[in-house]
């Protein structure tokens, strides 16, 4: 982040920081694919990769937690608990309605994405073991390669979050842009046919 830091200014080296998992998907997936072309991908073990996958997983959420800092947690505690209580609620309203009609693997899919939606693909990850302990489902591989399409998005509008400081937005613009963002989603999603029958 540090090195970073030096090209662009520091708050926009840190909400690139919080991409790190993204990186490491377009990394991985470019290693793989060498291995593949080189003619060693024999050598990978899909066993083998499950069980680092799902300890990596943990140590991501031992380390995310251990990383919290509860001084500034509780500084700023009203704000916190009504920020996350409104956006919690409607967070888990929409992900429900959709996530119960993708198809096939809908629950496995719904709780990867509810875990994205309310913290970071390690929490989708953590979330996925509770369904589907060993990975035996595509879902966690769909999890990573989403996050490599949705990064552009995602980054947007992490970086619209500090527009009010950086160009002077009023909040209320910076909100109408997420829900003028929401509504066109939820427009194409319906106009693809990408929402299904409620599947359970």
């Amino acid at each position: 982040m540090l090195a970073i830091g030096k090209f662009i200014s520091v708050d926009v080296a840190k909400s690139l920081w919080a991409f790190f998992f993204f990186f490491a998907v377009v990394i991985a997936l470019l290693v793989k694919a060498f291995i593949g072309r080189i003619g060693i991908d024999y050598l990978l073990d899909a066993g083998v990769q499950k069980r680092i996958t799902g300890w990596a997983v943990d140590f991501l959420i031992v380390a995310t937690i251990m990383a919290i800092q509860l001084v500034i947690i509780w500084e700023y505690i009203v704000p916190i608990l009504l920020i996350g209580l409104v956006s919690g609620i409607f967070t888990t309203l929409v992900v429900f309605y959709l996530g119960r009609r993708t198809w096939g693997y809908s629950l496995e899919r719904m709780m990867g994405m509810y875990g994205i939606a309310t913290g970071t693909a390690t929490t989708g990850l953590l979330l996925l073991r509770i369904a589907d302990p060993e990975f035996e489902t595509p879902v966690a591989l769909e999890l990573g390669i989403q996050a490599i399409f949705a990064s552009p998005f995602v980054l947007s509008y992490m970086l619209l979050m500090h527009a009010p400081l950086w160009w002077g937005w009023s909040v209320q613009a910076v909100v109408a842009v997420y829900a003028g963002a929401m509504i066109l989603s939820f427009v194409l999603l319906k106009l693809f046919r990408l929402i299904g029958p409620r599947r359970f």
